[in-house]
């Protein structure tokens, strides 16, 4: 559970805009190629309000290494099961 739990934490979130959630739960994402248009659904107090809206790409100098990390996570844990 160790292992685990270090897969998508989150300082991992934080430098990455969370785009693994955002990948499986909005529309895909884009790197380096500007706006990338999303609707997103939000719970209020009045019932589901949908946003039409814009996540800036994500830059890849920036990604690489932390997928490196998540990579070493992610083998960390296969080798601990």
């Amino acid at each position: 559970m160790e292992k685990i739990a270090c897969l998508n934490e989150d300082p991992f979130k934080k430098a990455t805009g969370n785009f693994r959630h955002k990948g499986q739960h909005l529309y895909k994402l884009q790197f380096d190629r500007g706006l990338t248009t999303v609707f997103e659904r939000a719970k209020t107090e009045n019932g589901i309000s949908y946003t039409y809206g814009a996540i800036r790409p994500l830059n890849v100098e920036q990604l690489i290494p932390q997928l490196y990390a998540q990579h070493e996570y992610a083998m960390n844990t296969f080798f601990a099961y």
